[in-house]
């Protein structure tokens, strides 16, 4: 994939999910009730819909 590509890519996946951030934050602070495995399971949760955002087709 050309890095033009990748480019677009990460801007429009931060334009999808970043704006969600703090939100999914605090939901997984307060289901896993500790600061540092809210960031650990944030960060994972983010990686993967990256990974895999080429992939998403939007709501059904």
């Amino acid at each position: 994939m050309p890095a033009n590509d990748d480019l677009q890519k990460a801007q429009r996946f931060r334009e999808a999910a970043l704006p969600y951030l703090d939100d999914v934050y605090t939901l997984a602070r307060y289901l896993l009730r500790d600061a540092s495995d809210a960031e650990d399971a944030v960060q994972e949760c983010y990686l993967r819909a990256l990974k895999h955002f080429d992939s998403y087709r939007g709501p059904r």
